[in-house]
């Protein structure tokens, strides 16, 4: 990035940032300019499907500013010179291109390209508008964007006094255009067609300051004369708005852009590049030294440091002492290497080969521990003297033969059945011992619960892939649903209608209320995990889980769920808490329906049952939370009553399936152990329950009788409620007006829901304007037409979303309400809401006496007083 030191315009510059640059040592630059040269060759060979025809053996039509200094500009002989020029010629030349230049005023730039009157723009910024409909090279340079103010301009001493400014941007769509809109809407932007014109116009006191890149800013100061400029010393942060100036081509133009691409690697692999800059910049931040002379005279340096020390040591020290300190040294090596082998959390053994016997020369108390050697093993030792289980003795012996076939190191995955572990090993050969037998290094790590922690990463990505997909149908079907439950409430609430059609009504509206609660539940289900506790109910998990599985389980299984009605809610994490019960169900389920498949006695049925119950002290007690279990979620600051738990719930799950083999139920929590057959089961499911309840602060143990059936017992601390905390900005509770005859502006873009609700707002005596999306309701809030004594809009609309919407209302001088509604609402979006001060929030589906109380529950309020125009 180019940038000016906070002194002024004088201060030397560090180089534009390029892309081809950052590869850094100028060999490394060459592999990089070789692969890309190939890449260049192969794309235009077999360019992209719906790429333009490219014939390079005719001229490539350049446009060419006349007026952009110093980049491309013409001179007092009217000749078209240039930083961009000259790279561009180098360019050429390096790739054998033929170049028709065409001036072309910096406003048509775009349109030309488009047009197909031009091919290529040679140094043009590139912007998300222009990426839509353009391709763009690697970076020609990058250049800081910077404000320019004059100086002795008291008014404006940083970034946040150009509110309220008039400050040149140059032409539409810039970097510096898109700043402002960003960062400074309050600005007001002054366009202009040259950088010449706004920087005089500045300079004239016409306007307040300027936007644009560091470099053009103090090329052009120095180049008019404009001594009364300055660069202003507040940064803007980051490199979101730095300007990177690039070929531009037509989009679909692959082989033209892979050439200019080519191109623009040669000349920076042959000096040609860093010359150009030179010479049009190097007044500006003085003389730079290439990697290549730093290397240089670093290492001359170095070696006469290295000359002096060696000649001082060798006058002051003698042999014998010389002798002495090697000694300590080696003995000092020694220790450090012996302290590094034991302590190395990898497990490393050290086998020498003899023909086809293995000596054992040396193992870590890692390797020990992971391979079940004996502790008192006495080193050098024969391999086959050594007690080892099977599994791990031949897994050393295929480290060896690994070495033995392919003379180098190798990695691989190896499992230990027995144990379930998952190892990895890592065999390298490190040389021959003194009577030339070779010797190896094996180096393991257990990553089982690596694994299991990218599994549950892995699956987790998934659930947050499929909550999307189902948060998004819920939406949809909340959106059907709010005019079914609009349409039935106001039908139901029509005295002359006969009782037979009252209720049918009813039963359409029960129905609707049905299908609103199942998404409620997909949604809860859908949820990515935030690592956010709230208070949940145990009986709540357990009715979800079921009317989600029901429907999908063999009808002949008996479902039950026993639960006291007073039993209070628990303090945990929603998604993990549905996780456990949902995984644990799916268990059971699973064990009926295999019993089901087999031979059984007719008088037995599959029983299914969740119990949940609350326990004492007397019946559990417990000082200290089991190993590896979360301690209190609340934070170390918050009072002493809330760092133990008030008691203890329990949630049991009980199947009368298969039940469990003895031999197998001390395994069943350990990762990818399963009884399933192949493609049926990964191991995970019980193993992520015990990850999950362990994290909570919870315990989990079973109880099974083979044939039988199975009983898993979940306990879980039950942590006091914390103190509510109002949402920031959330406004305090205003009394409850009587509102009527209310001017409401409708943001809405699907139109049933739109028909529903202004249905039930006129018939309430409410005039109402519909407007389909953000875009066009902030356009009515601001034009000409009435004033608005409530804002009633989706969050999820086309162009402008509810939430930005809202933002810019906020800024404005609205005075009126806001009522959200929406079928679905994140934790993210929930926040804003309360940060923004919204008013009310109704949930999708509604009915319309929700509608109307929201409205009733608001203030009395007044005419709106939003500026017009």
């Amino acid at each position: 990035m180019a940038a000016l030191h906070p002194s002024g315009l004088e201060a030397g510059l560090t180089p534009p940032r390029f892309f081809l640059l950052t590869f850094g040592i100028t060999r490394r630059f060459g592999l990089f300019a070789l692969v890309l040269a190939c890449a260049a060759g192969l794309w235009a060979e077999d360019g992209p499907e719906g790429a333009l025809p490219r014939d390079l053996s005719r001229p490539v039509v350049v446009a060419t500013s006349e007026v952009f200094f110093p980049y491309q500009y013409r001179d007092r002989n009217g000749a078209l010179v240039g930083f961009a020029n000259d790279v561009t010629d180098a360019v050429a030349r390096a790739v054998g291109l033929h170049l028709e230049r065409v001036p072309i005023a910096n406003t048509d730039m775009g349109p030309a390209l488009q047009s197909g009157r031009v091919d290529v723009l040679q140094f043009w910024s590139e912007t998300p508008e222009r990426r839509e409909w353009a391709e763009f090279s690697v970076p020609i340079a990058r250049f800081e964007t910077v404000a320019v103010v004059r100086k002795g301009d008291s008014r404006i001493r940083q970034l946040s006094d150009l509110k309220g400014r008039r400050v040149a941007v140059g032409q539409r769509g810039t970097v510096g255009h898109r700043f402002l809109e960003t960062e400074m809407p309050e600005a007001t932007p002054v366009f202009t067609e040259t950088t010449e014109q706004f920087l005089r116009l500045l300079a004239a006191g016409g306007i307040d300051a300027a936007v644009m890149s560091r470099l053009t800013a103090i090329a052009t100061i120095d180049h008019l004369g404009l001594d009364n400029l300055r660069v202003l010393d507040d940064r803007i942060t980051g490199d979101a708005y730095d300007v990177r100036y690039c070929f531009t081509v037509r989009r679909g133009d692959s082989m033209l852009l892979s050439r200019l691409n080519e191109g623009l690697a040669i000349v920076h692999r042959n000096g040609q590049f860093d010359a150009i800059y030179d010479r049009w910049f190097g007044r500006y931040e003085g003389r730079r030294f290439t990697a290549l002379q730093v290397m240089s005279y670093v290492a001359i340096t170095l070696a006469l440091a290295c000359a002096a020390v060696s000649w001082g040591l060798l006058r002051q020290r003698t042999l014998s002492k010389h002798v002495k300190e090697q000694a300590a040294q080696l003995s000092a090596q020694s220790s450090l290497l012996a302290a590094l082998f034991d302590n190395h959390p990898l497990a490393t053994l050290v086998i020498e080969v003899r023909g086809s016997d293995l000596l054992l020369i040396s193992a870590n108390p890692e390797a020990l521990r992971l391979f079940r050697l004996p502790t008192d093993l006495s080193l050098p030792t024969e391999l086959s003297r050594v007690t080892l289980p099977q599994e791990v003795r031949l897994l050393l012996g295929d480290a060896v033969h690994r070495v033995r076939t392919n003379g180098t190191s190798s990695q691989w995955e190896a499992r230990i059945a027995e144990r379930q572990r998952l190892i990895e090993m890592t065999v390298l050969p490190i040389g021959h011992s003194e009577d030339g037998a070779h010797r190896v290094c094996l180096l393991s790590n257990d990553v089982t619960q690596r694994r299991l922690i990218d599994n549950e990463l892995a699956q987790s990505r998934r659930l947050r892939a499929l909550g999307e997909l189902v948060g998004g149908i819920a939406h949809e079907f909340n959106n059907l649903l709010t005019p079914i439950i609009v349409t039935t409430s106001q039908a139901r609430a029509m005295t002359h209608l006969s009782p037979e059609l009252q209720a049918d009504f009813t039963v359409i509206d029960n129905a609707a209320r049905r299908a609103a609660e199942l998404t409620k539940r997909l949604l809860t289900f859908g949820r990515k995990n935030d690592e956010r506790r709230a208070m949940v109910g145990l009986a709540e998990a357990a009715e979800n889980c079921f009317a989600l599985l029901r429907s999908t389980v063999d009808r002949r299984v008996e479902w039950a769920i026993r639960a006291p009605r007073d039993l209070p809610p628990l303090f945990v994490n929603p998604t993990d808490l549905n996780q456990i019960v949902f995984n644990l169900v799916i268990n059971a389920r699973d064990t009926l329906l295999e019993k089901l498949a087999q031979p059984h006695d007719s008088r037995w049925s599959p029983r299914l049952t969740v119990t949940i119950t609350e326990l004492g002290p007397a019946d559990y007690a417990r000082e200290v939370l089991p190993p590896g279990a979360s301690t209190s979620p609340f934070p170390e600051n918050e009072e002493t009553s809330l760092r133990h738990p008030l008691g203890w719930q329990r949630i049991t799950v009980e199947d009368n399936g298969l039940g469990i083999p003895p031999e197998h139920v001390e395994r069943v929590f350990e990762p990818f152990f399963t009884t399933k057959a192949i493609g049926q089961g990964t191991g995970l499911g019980l193993a992520t329950v015990w990850h999950l309840v362990n994290e909570l602060g919870g315990e989990i143990s079973l109880e099974s009788k083979l044939g039988e059936g199975t009983s898993f017992f979940v306990t879980l601390p039950q942590w006091p409620k914390p103190a509510d905390k109002p949402a920031p900005g959330h406004p305090a509770h205003r009394p409850i007006g009587l509102n009527r005859g209310l001017r409401i502006l409708l943001a809405e873009d699907d139109p049933l829901v739109t028909r529903a609700a202004m249905a039930v707002l006129e018939r309430a005596g409410h005039l109402v304007i519909h407007c389909i999306d953000g875009s066009e309701a902030w356009n009515q809030l601001t034009g000409n037409g009435p004033e608005f004594q409530v804002l009633l809009l989706d969050l999820n609309m086309p162009r402008l979303n509810g939430i930005d919407l809202i933002r810019r209302v906020r800024r404005s001088n609205y005075a009126g309400a806001i009522v959200v509604m929406s079928g679905r609402v994140s934790d993210e979006e929930r926040q804003a809401l309360g940060e923004l001060q919204v008013d009310r929030l109704v949930n999708k589906p509604f009915s319309a006496g929700d509608l109307i109380e929201a409205l009733q529950a608001l203030p009395p309020l007044k005419r709106s007083s939003l500026p017009r125009g």
